[in-house]
């Protein structure tokens, strides 16, 4: 009846005297409570009394509130070690969510990472600059907006062909070819891309063009796709890029 009402305290008293088997539930309930109320210390104290040895979901629940009391605690170690040793990812995700706003970076990362909750690691990583890491996650990220931030770290180090495979991961054509065309000088790959892509708009960092200046000489085919003398009259007012661009759209005509 106790139990029933949550009158916690004088349901464990009762269960000493006269149930001391359900003295385990009685406290992982109670825990339960503290711990929606914020009372983390006696939350963490009755998670522990929760803990049976022989009840596998019971103990499950025990001490994955040992675990996250224990974190909110201060007691990170204690709290990782016994996140990492549960089967939940849940528990995994939010004990990560903690340990970020704690600004524990690492064990956040180390705890998503096990959790596979493979983009929020790679978020986590991406805050420490910890680069190797991210690459690692990257066949297993969904997030393009986490393709487009490394490409951007690896185009800004100047390792390009890594920037080039995260752009397209990422989706953005731009940063594709800009990379083919001033430091991997390979034009005919550019081309090929823009044709592939003719739905883009005109990328916002382009200086001033004009159309006029840059079709002299066009194959008739090209210039039926004026987004494609858009996208690229930037690099066709460089002489060596223009003549290498030409020789690319003529054997594509061809």
């Amino acid at each position: 009846m106790r139990r029933d009402l949550q009158h916690w305290d004088s349901a464990l008293r009762l269960a000493k005297r006269l149930a001391p088997e359900q003295i385990p539930f009685i406290a992982k309930e109670y825990a339960i409570q503290l711990e929606s109320t914020g009372g983390y210390a006696n939350a963490l104290a009755h998670y522990e009394k929760g803990i049976t040895g022989d009840k596998k979901e019971q103990d499950e629940l025990s001490l994955a509130g040992v675990a996250r009391m224990s974190i909110r605690m201060g007691d990170i170690r204690r709290g990782l070690n016994q996140a990492l040793k549960q089967p939940s990812r849940v528990l995994k995700r939010d004990c990560g969510a903690v340990l970020e706003n704690m600004k524990q970076f690492s064990e956040a990362a180390q705890l998503y990472e096990k959790g596979l909750y493979c983009n929020k690691a790679a978020s986590v990583y991406i805050r420490r600059e910890n680069w190797a890491k991210v690459r690692e996650l990257l066949p297993h990220i969904s997030s393009a907006k986490i393709h487009l931030q490394y490409a951007k770290a690896k185009d800004a180090d100047g390792r390009y062909k890594e920037a080039v495979v995260a752009y397209e991961n990422a989706k953005q054509w731009n940063g594709v070819i800009r990379p083919y065309l001033d430091h991997l000088n390979n034009p005919e790959k550019a081309t090929s891309i823009v044709r592939e892509t003719q739905s883009l708009d005109r990328p916002r960092w382009y200086p001033g063009f004009s159309y006029s200046s840059v079709t002299v000489g066009l194959p008739s085919s090209f210039l039926s796709c004026p987004n494609l003398t858009v996208k690229l009259s930037p690099w066709l007012s460089n002489t060596t890029k223009w003549k290498s661009m030409q020789t690319s759209l003529y054997d594509q005509k061809n």
